[in-house]
This record gives C-alpha cells, structure tokens and sequence, in this order.
C-alpha cells in the first residue's frame, strides 16, 4: 500500500491522543507522539510514544505501542477510532489572550457549562470523556463516564 497516495490523517512527528483498551483504562485517551507509519495486511499502523510515562519508557527502552486508526476491542465487536488529533488549547472568554498570539485552532468556552455537556477531563494521566450529569458549587462538577464494553 502506498502511504503517500492514501489521504493519511496524520503524520509523523504529530501529537495524538490514543484510546486504550486495556483494563482499567478502557476508553481513556493517551497524549502520544506518532514515531512511524507504516502499512500492513490490516491496514496502516501507527508506531506510538507515550507522552506522559516517561518512566515507563525508561524502564522499557522507550517502549512505542502499535495501533490502528480504527481497531475493535473484541473480534465480534464494532471498529472504534484509536488515534485523533491532540486536543487545542482551551481559553475562557473572560481570561482570552489577544488573539494575534492564537497561532493554531482554540477552544473558547462561554464559562457556562450545564447538564448533558460532553466533556473529556484530565484525570490518571490520560482524558476521560463523558457527560456531565450534575453542576456543584465552586467550579466542581458531577460527570459520569463513557465506558464501552
């Protein structure tokens, strides 16, 4: 298969975020860093590092996983993207920096979150998304998590 001539999402050099099927991180996604592209029988694979384990990747000689664009979590179960682009920065509107220093996509948020908003929060090391189910008091809030099975 010929990498060039196939509309590739991404490339190499460029952070991601991976979703994990691995017990206990199920539907989690990880900060990575894509180190090859490479084609196989199952389609194009992407050699990943982990961003934010640096640890373990001492430990494993720099360990690089292996994943698909698209991948399922049991033989029987439907395909689930693995790998989308980094999450942009976020701004609030009140505390936006001047926006000739904005030199790639943002998120602005309205600062106005209320019940049934997706989010995806940073919690263990990697991004859970879900949907936010209750607002608190003090800028907390309830959320209930997406886990596929």
């Amino acid at each position: 298969m010929d990498l060039e001539r196939n509309a590739l999402p991404f490339k190499v050099g460029q952070l991601v975020e991976v979703k994990s099927f691995l017990h206990g991180y199920r539907g989690a996604w990880f900060r990575c860093k894509i180190m090859n592209i490479r084609s196989t029988k199952a389609g194009i694979a992407y050699s990943l590092e982990y961003i934010d384990f640096p640890d373990e990747m001492l430990t494993v000689c720099a360990e690089i996983r292996l994943t698909k664009l698209y991948q399922k979590a049991t033989k029987l179960g439907e395909k689930h993207l693995m790998v989308r682009p980094w999450f942009p920065p976020v701004y609030r509107e009140s505390n936006l920096p001047d926006v000739d220093t904005i030199v790639d996509v943002a998120v602005v948020a309205n600062e106005l979150w209320k019940v049934g908003d997706l989010v995806d929060w940073w919690y263990a090391d990697c991004y859970w998304t879900g949907r936010l189910t209750k607002v608190l008091e003090n800028e907390k809030f309830q959320v209930i998590c997406y886990l596929f099975h």
